[in-house]
């Protein structure tokens, strides 16, 4: 038995969807097929941020996670977020999205939802739940309506102080990844 198959997928942040769009597994697994993957290849694009006034914020990104296929397995538990970097003055900042309770903020910012830092090592426990805030498995019964992880939103909160250069994961001059892992029986 292999592990489950999975993928990353962005939720698009500019007004196109609405929390009542997405807040029914059937809902979600028709538009995450039209959503971009998030992969390697692919990565969150928080644009550019200019730190010649002070502080600023970057952009907002959101994802959400699924299994495609559970190639055996039933259960995916235990789902661990954190991330990577090495920033000299910022801060990954997150904030979870019930979207089955329609939470889902269609134009999100820097203080809605509202955020905190992401965790920079892996979390001892579980720390990100199925799409409802409050299941802690996936499991493969839902596999035809997208059992789904919370919406994950993101943005960076970058120092006046911050280290200049191209923060993408090892390809540019500074290191940041966001990772999820996760236990599968």
């Amino acid at each position: 038995m292999g592990a489950p198959t999975t993928e990353f997928k962005q939720i698009p942040t500019d007004g196109s969807v609405a929390a009542g769009d997405i807040d029914t597994g059937a809902e979600r697994n028709t538009a995450m097929s039209t959503w971009s993957a998030v992969d390697v290849g692919t990565p969150l694009d928080f644009g550019s941020v200019s730190i010649s006034g002070g502080a600023a914020n970057s952009s907002v990104q959101a994802v959400a996670f699924r299994v495609t296929a559970f190639n055996g397995n039933t259960t995916v538990t235990n789902m661990r977020f954190w991330v990577t970097e090495n920033f000299a003055d910022s801060t990954v900042n997150w904030a979870k999205v019930d979207l089955d309770a329609g939470d889902w903020v269609a134009t999100p910012t820097p203080s809605n939802p509202t955020s905190a830092a992401t965790p920079t090592s892996e979390p001892g426990t579980q720390n990100v739940l199925k799409a409802d805030s409050s299941t802690t498995d996936l499991t493969d019964e839902y596999t035809d309506v997208s059992d789904t992880t919370e919406a994950i939103v993101l943005h960076i909160a970058v120092g006046a102080s911050e280290t200049l250069g191209t923060y993408q994961g090892t390809a540019g001059s500074q290191d940041l990844q966001f990772n999820l892992k996760f236990d599968f029986s």
